[in-house]
């Protein structure tokens, strides 16, 4: 019932025709319901239920969806930051240790290779004295202890078990033994425990390019540096003692190495 002087307009409807057991009847739904539905679609596309579902929640319930939808993402992105931030602490924790423990193999090696030298000098005629090989193998026995006391700290991080033991047994033989192969076997044993350090630790692959070519200038580059200015210089010396071209031969190839190492370092650093 409209009131008089005011026009009223009924709304239009839209047929629908439904089929059921009792027959066909005719539902009637307005033009704004089925507009609305069409402008939601055309607005929000796939959104449209979590749109219609927004309007029917409390403001409460919106709130707490809201958060919930912002925290995930943030806790998700806190836990990857948290993640890489402690594998960054422990590669740093890694490449500290093994620099300390790199720092203990290099005295062993200096002293592998100068036991080595007497060695090497018995073979050329210039034989060394009693008192001299004991004191080398005495200076190699106390590095060598000084270096099991890094190793029982350090050794089960780095690893090192295989090659330590390798080491121990290595000195030994040298020590009581004047025979050329087991002299060289200590250095090579520590040249393998120096490589599998700089390995395990990091040193050798460190990410950031300034620190990878130091490293590799000063960890990597400086065994193959000592060995081979060591060779050269007890070399020279026979050389000079009792000239032969085989010895001239040997020497030039050792100085050649050296340089080479020394280039290498250089282009590095």
């Amino acid at each position: 019932g409209c009131r008089v002087g005011v026009v009223c307009y009924a709304p239009a409807t839209r047929p629908f025709r439904s089929n059921n057991n009792k027959g066909m009847h005719t539902i009637h739904e307005t033009p704004d319901a089925v507009h609305g539905r069409d402008v939601l679609w055309r607005n929000h596309g796939w959104l449209t239920p979590a749109v219609l579902l927004m309007r029917k929640l409390r403001f409460g319930a919106k709130a707490t969806v809201i958060s919930v939808c912002f925290a995930l993402p943030l806790l998700l992105l806190t836990a990857l930051l948290a993640q890489e931030i402690w594998r960054d602490i422990r590669q740093v924790r890694l490449q500290r240790e093994g620099a300390v423990y790199l720092q203990a193999v290099l005295p062993v090696l200096q002293a592998a290779q100068a036991h080595r030298a007497l060695a090497d000098g018995a073979l050329f005629g210039i034989a060394a004295s009693n008192a001299q090989r004991a004191e080398a193998a005495e200076t190699l026995r106390r590095h060598l202890q000084a270096l099991q006391t890094v190793d029982d700290r350090l050794g089960e991080l780095l690893q090192t078990a295989k090659h330590w033991q390798a080491l121990q047994k290595a000195v030994e033989d040298q020590t009581q033994s004047s025979a050329d192969n087991a002299s060289a076997s200590a250095v090579a044993a520590a040249l393998r425990l120096w490589e599998h350090v700089a390995e395990t630790s990091g040193l050798r692959m460190d990410p950031q390019p300034a620190l990878h070519y130091l490293i590799s200038a000063t960890v990597l580059e400086a065994p193959e540096m000592l060995l081979a200015l060591s060779q050269t210089r007890r070399l020279a010396a026979f050389q000079l003692r009792a000239p032969t071209a085989e010895t001239g031969q040997r020497l030039a190839d050792q100085a050649a190495r050296l340089e080479a190492a020394l280039a290498r370092a250089q282009r590095q650093l």
